[in-house]
């Protein structure tokens, strides 16, 4: 009796999928690079495999790198089972691949989409990737690898439950193709808040957070303290950007006059600087986070960044009375 995969497949466990095969099978390389930019290429061998890459402010899934007759030839892929499309995405990983070139990182660069092959044609004539690779094809390579045993067989299951999971996502929404919108959540991200939230329950209770539901790709502040502060006036943890802000909102064309009242206030470590059009930001940088990794990973920075957010808490109650008197005397 075949072994069962009963667990929910995610984006993530096929990016992993893919960048093992990258990384181990020379015969998987061979099919890929036959399926993209053709065996006359001149591709000669795997330089590097790179996971959930954040360049530009915007993530590469995969980045492959070969070396090339004249240089690296570097991969820039995106996996998609039902997640929706993140504006001006696919020209997103062009800009990344011409900016990768300048800074002499490859000297030519390819954009790949791997996703179902319903989800390829709904978003092909919006979405201008260099090459399309559905998973069905990925499972027809798989199939003919006999030497590969059962982990061949896991791979195809894995494939099949991420396929499926995208039919029952359009099968929800009706049958045209016309009517499908993929689904906005983004699981890893939403993992990422669920265990924050916990942590910060455990490390600083006194910075209150509401505890998050699902969330999109584009939940990159985590916002905090609003309970305990004054209206208009909250604390962001920009995590992709590595920031933690004390965010004055709506302070208009009052900044200079707010930026001069409270500069010479601030403590070692922190800025205050303008932030859009009408907020001002006392600023604390810390490390980066790229949700798309395993917890575990970034905890010792989510505990940076959440000490950050204690400090700059503690620092406007210290300093309330300055906002007070800023907003009697503007």
């Amino acid at each position: 009796m075949e072994t069962v995969l009963t667990y929910s497949v995610r984006e993530l466990h096929i990016d992993l999928l893919f960048l093992e095969e990258f990384y181990s099978s020379e015969s998987f390389r061979i099919w890929f690079i036959e399926n993209t930019i053709g065996l006359e290429s001149n591709i000669e061998k795997i330089l590097r495999t790179e996971h959930s890459v954040f360049e530009l402010e915007r993530e590469s899934d995969l980045e492959i790198t070969f070396e090339g007759s004249k240089g690296e030839v570097l991969f820039l892929i995106e996996n998609k089972i039902n997640a929706q499309f993140q504006p001006n995405q696919a020209d997103d990983y062009k800009n990344r691949g011409i900016e990768y070139i300048r800074r002499a990182k490859c000297v030519e660069f390819h954009t790949i989409l791997f996703a179902p092959e319903g989800y390829i044609q709904m978003i092909k004539p919006s979405h201008k990737f260099d090459f399309y690779l559905s998973f069905e094809s990925v499972m027809e390579y798989f199939e003919t690898q006999d030497q590969m045993g059962k982990r061949a067989n896991y791979k195809l299951n894995v494939l099949k439950k991420a396929i499926e999971k995208y039919q029952n996502s359009y099968l929800k929404a009706g049958s045209s193709s016309s009517e499908y919108k993929p689904s906005e959540v983004n699981q890893g991200i939403t993992h990422f808040w669920q265990r924050y939230w916990e942590d910060l329950l455990v490390r600083h209770s006194d910075i209150p957070m509401p505890k998050p539901g699902e969330k999109g790709p584009a939940s990159t502040f985590i916002g905090l303290g609003k309970k305990t502060l004054p209206p208009n006036i909250i604390i962001y943890h920009k995590f992709v950007h590595g920031f933690v802000d004390l965010q004055f909102e709506k302070i208009g064309d009052k900044a200079e006059a707010f930026i001069s009242h409270f500069k010479s206030h601030i403590e070692e470590g922190m800025t205050i600087q303008r932030a859009g059009k009408s907020a001002v930001v006392i600023r604390i940088e810390v490390p980066k986070i790229n949700p798309h990794k395993f917890y575990e990973e970034l905890q010792d920075d989510v505990h940076i960044a959440q000490d950050s957010a204690k400090r700059l808490l503690d620092w406007f109650h210290l300093n309330s009375k300055l906002w007070i008197s800023f907003n009697s005397t503007y």
